[in-house]
């Protein structure tokens, strides 16, 4: 029951990271809280699963944790309206897609 939560969390992240991020770079008012909420859910859950995981999940769990903190580092340089916040979110894209096709052994 608890990992249907969790992925029903994580989905919900995923979507207000999404629609934040689209926000900001409209320049919709609001945007940056939409991006913050759904930043925390996923950092929040993907540090859980790190803490949790199986000793051979470590590895990729740890990149994904590292992964989300670049979402953090976006929303603060976004904060302070810096325009190299999109870096952050191009490096957290490009871990996720790396762990996205690393094999567990």
């Amino acid at each position: 029951m608890l990992h249907k939560i969790l992925s029903v969390l994580y989905y919900i992240g995923m979507a207000f990271l999404f629609i934040g991020i689209v926000m900001l770079l409209t320049d919709i008012y609001g945007g940056l809280i939409v991006y913050t909420i759904g930043a925390v859910l996923i950092v929040s859950i993907r540090i859980f699963n790190r803490v949790v995981c199986k000793p051979e999940r470590e590895r990729i769990n740890t990149i994904l944790v590292f992964s989300s903190l670049f979402l953090i580092a976006a929303g603060v340089a976004k904060y302070f309206n810096e325009s190299y916040w999109i870096v952050f979110i191009l490096i957290t894209a490009s871990l996720d897609f790396y762990v996205s096709f690393r094999r567990i052994k």
